[in-house]
């Protein structure tokens, strides 16, 4: 996970992260695609597309990860 943030594909660190179930390294890599596209002036426009494919199980997943 940690090759793919540092070659900013934060998809595959983010599916990596989700899998392993490591809240902080979602958290880490969310981090990273907001800090990016802010750079870029690209919105939330990647987060968004990412947020879009995931499933209902990874979407409470990724809340209870909030909720915590």
């Amino acid at each position: 996970m940690a090759n793919h943030l540092r070659h900013k594909e934060y998809g595959k660190a983010l599916e990596i992260a989700l899998q392993v179930d490591k809240p902080l390294q979602v958290l880490k890599v969310i981090t990273s695609i907001i800090e990016s596209e802010i750079q870029q002036g690209n919105g939330l426009t990647s987060l968004r597309s990412h947020a879009k494919r995931w499933d209902m199980e990874r979407v409470a997943q990724v809340l209870k990860y909030c909720r915590n």
